[in-house]
């Protein structure tokens, strides 16, 4: 009914056309609109109700929670409910937007998803959206693990709220039940992805496990005797490390080592599968992971850190073999060993629903987009102009000639009222610059994966008077930082001084992500600046330059610091959206290689479902038709797994890594479904 250009625009007259009609609505009668609409469903399309949804959405916005949606959001909801990844700025009221196009998704009554970041974000959205959806008769939840029944009943809500672990981790669940009508999830129809970049991009591969514990006493004997070997290797001679992708792999010299310690002739050849994981995961663990960076250690216990935001993944961790072997690099106690039972990628859960819709706050990577996920990028407007100020990064000898200087800048700052939020590469950085800042008597805060718990708390007040907040990477995501928190005189006082200034210590991987940490100053059109200040010194700004430039660039700043406002400004831009292609690539890559594991896990649960539906048979024999495939399908995860890493490291060389790991995958499930066959027909015949 609406054509793409301009849509938002005329979508936007038509609701505010209907605004003075639905004001006149009581409240009893703005209630009883949800019924009212679904009742014109049984002749219109949906789409057909959406101006007269939106204009009840934005009432039911103003007269319960005291928010009146801007035309930008009505566009944006509109796009949203079009299918579209919306890009709104950050502060432009993404979750207000959110939340008017999940209530007209949740008219057909086969309810919505809005999925978000985390569960901070997912029960602060639900409560603070939850009194517009009742004022419209509509209902919404939270998932909840504290509450069983809750739980359950959540999935029910015209609206849902949750993050995709806990979306893909009941979905595995769901189907693991032997009855029907019993899952706690209905069929996956409408879901709304908050922060696309995050769980679209960043953590698509991430995959939700549902394991049952096993005795694994010799492989705990195998993975602590292998950890001992590759202690004994030297990282710059035995080893070649890729950093960013977390692969670890032996040179000669290496191979000769553990051969040696190993007491075989042919690593490759003599090692079984069992022995070969060991060996990978115990490299990996050594060399490819840094506490800190890509894990921390809490209260005895080994957690996973995202390295996009510098969260802990308490839900996701790590798998199995690997996370042993690095409880054991940590000297920590082994956590029971657990067998993969079912698994899905966090994008191939994504995938599965008929209509996705995605907003973020900066949408670089079309094409992945596109291609992955099906979506389109629709930008949305400002409400006002930005007005930031983004400096060009300064480069710095090293970090004796860094640090006082962003010291004496942090200073300059909270002495004229304005809050300052700096963003570090890691937690030993970020220590070691709130120790600078105490010796020199700057009071602040610190945010990083060691007291995540008070993030929200944290972020909220790093936009108050000369505040300043050190913060890991993009911790804070998806938490609006308020000029003045909620004190409008306050607020003034900051804008005057000029706004938040965003400081970062690091060069992000890609474009998009330093748009991110530029774009938490300048909200709604306030003041704000941003600028990076880099040493050469450091890992991730040394990568982007050759030895000879790293050298150019060393005689050009020994006598202080280079504004790079001109040439190397413009090559580095070029760079960072170079390395975002590369990173697109990949990650497309990556998709199309794991999406053959995602379908094949919607085959074998479509099998059970048939299975489970037959009328025509006995709850004995559904239990008996299901255990051999459950059986069966746990042990094609393991060998899955196996042709996935011997895949990877066979891409290392250059060659398609992806077709290789879809044949090989393809073949074996045509051998399961062979196996199945069988198995259930030597069953039947009994």
């Amino acid at each position: 009914m609406w054509g793409r250009k301009r849509a938002g625009d005329r979508i936007a007259k038509a609701v505010a056309d209907l605004e003075e009609s639905v004001r006149a609505l009581s409240d009893a009668e703005l209630g009883r609109m949800t019924g009212k609409l679904r009742g014109r469903l049984a002749d219109e399309p949906l789409d057909a109700l959406l101006p007269d949804a939106l204009a009840a959405a934005r009432e039911a916005g103003r007269r319960a929670i005291g928010q009146r949606a801007e035309d930008e959001q009505i566009a944006g909801a509109a796009a949203l409910c079009r299918g579209r990844l919306v890009e709104m700025k950050t502060g432009e009221g993404k979750t207000l937007a959110i939340a008017l196009a999940a209530y007209v998704w949740s008219l057909p009554d086969s309810g919505v998803h809005v999925i978000t970041a985390n569960d901070y974000l997912a029960e602060r959205d639900c409560t603070w959206m939850r009194p517009l959806y009742e004022a419209l008769g509509a209902t919404c939840a939270i998932v909840s693990r504290e509450d069983g029944r809750a739980w359950a009943m959540a999935y029910r809500a015209d609206v849902t709220y949750l993050t995709t672990s806990a979306a893909a981790n009941d979905y595995l669940i769901g189907n693991t039940f032997t009855r029907p009508g019993v899952r706690p999830q209905r069929p996956l129809r409408r879901a709304i992805v908050d922060e696309a970049d995050l769980l679209l991009i960043d953590d698509a591969d991430y995959r939700a496990n549902f394991t049952k514990k096993i005795d694994a006493d010799e492989l705990f004997v195998l993975y602590r005797n292998m950890a001992r070997m590759v202690a004994r290797l030297d990282r710059e001679r035995h080893c070649v490390v890729d950093g960013r992708r977390r692969l670890v792999t032996l040179t000669d010299e290496g191979v000769a080592l553990m051969e040696d310690l190993l007491g075989v002739q042919d690593l490759n050849q003599a090692t079984g599968p069992e022995l070969q994981r060991a060996l990978d995961d115990c490299l990996c663990a050594r060399f490819g992971y840094e506490k800190d960076r890509d894990y921390v250690v809490l209260d005895g216990s080994l957690s996973a850190l995202n390295r996009a935001t510098g969260r802990i993944d308490g839900v996701i961790g790590f798998p199995d073999g690997l996370g042993h072997a690095l409880e054991l690099k940590e000297g920590l106690e082994p956590s029971p060993w657990r067998r993969l039972r079912a698994t899905i990628s966090h994008g191939g859960l994504l995938r599965l629903y008929p209509h996705l819709a995605a907003a973020t706050g900066t949408a670089v990577e079309e094409r992945l987009y596109r291609e992955a996920y099906g979506l389109e990028i629709e930008r949305i407007p400002t409400h006002r102009p930005v007005i930031r100020i983004d400096h060009a990064p300064l480069y710095y000898l090293d970090e004796e000639r860094r640090t006082p200087a962003a010291l004496d800048r942090i200073a300059g700052c909270r002495a004229a009222g304005q809050p300052v939020l700096v963003v570090t590469a890691s937690i030993p950085q970020c220590t070691r610059l709130s120790a600078a800042l105490r010796d020199r008597g700057i009071p602040h805060e610190t945010l990083t994966a060691n007291n995540h718990r008070h993030e929200a708390e944290i972020v909220s007040r790093a936009g108050r008077i000369g505040a300043v907040t050190l913060v890991t990477r993009m911790a804070g995501r998806g938490v609006d930082i308020r000029l003045g928190g909620d004190d409008a005189a306050e607020h003034e006082t900051v804008v005057a001084a000029g706004g938040l200034c965003v400081l970062g210590f690091d060069l992000f991987e890609n474009r998009r992500l330093e748009l991110h940490m530029r774009g938490r100053a300048g909200r709604r059109g306030d003041p704000g600046e941003s600028a990076i200040l880099l040493s050469l010194e450091d890992e991730s700004t040394a990568a982007w330059f050759t030895a000879r430039a790293l050298r150019q660039l060393s005689s050009l700043v020994k006598n202080g610091p280079l504004d790079t406002k001109f040439v190397i400004s413009r090559a580095l831009l070029g760079s960072l959206d170079k390395a975002t292609q590369r990173q697109e690539a990949r990650a497309l890559e990556k998709f199309r290689g794991y999406e053959v594991g995602d379908r094949q896990t919607v085959e074998i649960y479509r099998l059970r479902d048939e299975i489970i539906d037959d009328e025509g048979r006995s709850q004995d024999d559904i239990d008996g038709a299901l255990s051999v495939i459950d059986e069966l399908w746990c042990e094609h995860l393991v060998a899955l797994d196996d042709i996935a890493a011997e895949t990877i490291l066979h891409g290392l060389s250059g060659s398609a890594w992806e077709a290789r790991y879809r044949q090989q995958a393809d073949r074996l499930f045509l051998a399961l479904r062979a196996r199945i066959d069988s198995r259930l027909a030597e069953d039947g015949a009994s």
